[in-house]
């Protein structure tokens, strides 16, 4: 195949075969085949000495096509299984292990200017009790939608945490205004779309930065989430990031 050509035709270069079989018994490499019946198969190529005082050598090529296939439609279900693993089911984000784990992670690495955005829906329950749970489902969704949009092209990390709570994670930041702009892009975006489900449903921000208030996963959510109860009591329908 196309992808497979350069590397076969290096390694099967006379001069390259014996330099390898120099320093090990067995020189072998894969490569992938279009054969006109079958269509892909997968090659593996082996060679040995047959004399070494000589240079006789011996060359196989051993058809492992169904064993390759069988590799990568493992390799397929376990990538699946870890996608169900960490992606919250209704929504499609990560989950709060996932969640926290990428943030740990990310956290680790970072050294520059990086922002927690915790965000709650407010009157969540009361649209739960009054108009049931297929318009709450229909609210948790609009919300999720709105944050992967916003954050697609700012790399940033998204999760459901709750019920009604999610988190946002932006790293490399220029400024602080950069969050902000986020929150209020948020609680913009889904004013617009929120009330079209159910007029008395918005959503509050807390903003915490790294490094300066808090290094760790922690210890951002918790004064995240703090902020966010600030915004609820102020009002609600907006962000506190101080």
């Amino acid at each position: 195949t196309p992808e497979d050509r350069d590397i076969a035709i290096s390694e099967m270069l006379l001069d390259n075969v014996i330099a390898k079989l120099e320093h090990s018994n067995i020189h072998s490499f894969y490569a992938g085949v279009v054969d006109p019946v079958r269509g892909y198969t997968r090659k593996k190529v082996e060679f040995q000495y047959y004399n070494r005082e000589r240079k006789k050598i011996l060359l196989w090529r051993t058809d492992i096509s169904q064993l390759y296939h069988e590799e990568m439609e493992r390799n397929a279900k376990l990538r699946e299984a870890l996608i169900r693993a960490q992606t919250d089911s209704m929504t499609g984000l990560l989950n709060k292990q996932a969640f926290e784990e990428r943030v740990g992670d990310a956290l680790q690495t970072n050294k520059s200017l990086a922002a927690f955005l915790f965000v709650d829906l407010d009157n969540f329950k009361s649209v739960n009790d009054q108009l049931g749970h297929n318009t709450g489902d229909r609210v948790i969704l609009a919300l999720a939608a709105i944050l992967r949009k916003e954050a697609a092209d700012r790399q940033a990390i998204t999760g459901r945490l709750g019920g009604d709570e999610f988190g946002v994670f932006l790293s490399e930041l220029d400024s602080r205004e950069e969050a902000c702009q986020l929150a209020r892009a948020i609680c913009e975006d889904f004013a617009a779309q929120g009330s079209i489900i159910c007029s008395s449903v918005s959503c509050s921000i807390g903003i915490a930065f790294c490094p300066e208030e808090a290094t760790s996963y922690a210890e951002l959510a918790e004064k995240a989430d703090s902020r966010t109860y600030a915004v609820k009591a102020s009002g609600k329908n907006g962000f506190a990031s101080d």
